[in-house]
């Protein structure tokens, strides 16, 4: 399973992107099958979700009931204008996955591996961010953080890219080969390393997320 964020600054972005990912739902089908053939896996699925399986599950309840959660080989996509929240949204998700014992892949090229790791931590302490990129977190708040940081340590299954990585296509495939991830959350993937402005970077970001 896959979630992206995509920031739009104008009816023109957003527009393209949602061009991208329905392009993609079509494209990734291109070969033909008979609708009546797949009854059986109708009649799976429904089996499995009656016994109430559910995919990688959101941090918001409402969104994993609505969507049965993330299923493999399914793409979320996030859309917002800037500064509205949009990496934290992914910070979260991939939080609450790998609480769920899921390996989650977080792959930012806007922010380093230290401010992804800030951020998460913050939540995890339950501390206050203003105050964490202050320098001005009370003593108590400071300790739960530390406590928290030096008991997670030695954890896995959470792993960052970021943009000292290799952000092409090829170069997070190969890190999806190395982790083996559950889940991989792409932040901005307007900034991956694919060729164009920013409507043709997320595009054809889209396009790979949807092929991978």
């Amino acid at each position: 399973a896959r979630f992206l964020s995509v920031q739009y600054t104008d009816a023109r972005t957003l527009r393209a992107s949602c061009r991208a990912v329905l392009w993609l739902v079509h494209d990734t089908h291109s070969s033909p099958h008979r609708l009546h053939a797949c009854g059986d896996g109708v009649l799976e699925l429904y089996e499995k979700i009656k016994n109430g399986y559910t995919g990688i599950p959101f941090p918001w309840p409402s969104i994993t009931a609505m969507t049965r959660g993330m299923w493999p080989g399914t793409l979320s996509v996030f859309v917002g204008r800037p500064s509205v929240g949009k990496t934290m949204v992914a910070i979260l998700t991939a939080r609450h996955a790998w609480y769920h014992g899921k390996k989650v892949l977080i792959v930012s090229p806007e922010m380093s591996k230290e401010e992804i790791a800030e951020r998460y931590f913050v939540i995890d302490a339950d501390a206050s961010y203003a105050n964490m990129v202050s320098g001005t977190l009370d003593e108590f708040s400071y300790q739960k953080l530390k406590k928290r940081i030096n008991e997670t340590k030695d954890m896995d299954n959470l792993f960052i890219l970021d943009g000292r990585d290799d952000l092409s296509g090829p170069g997070i495939d190969a890190a999806i080969r190395a982790c083996q991830p559950d889940l991989v959350g792409i932040d901005s993937i307007y900034r991956l390393d694919f060729k164009g402005d920013k409507t043709e970077k997320s595009q054809l970001a889209l396009d790979w997320a949807g092929r991978s």
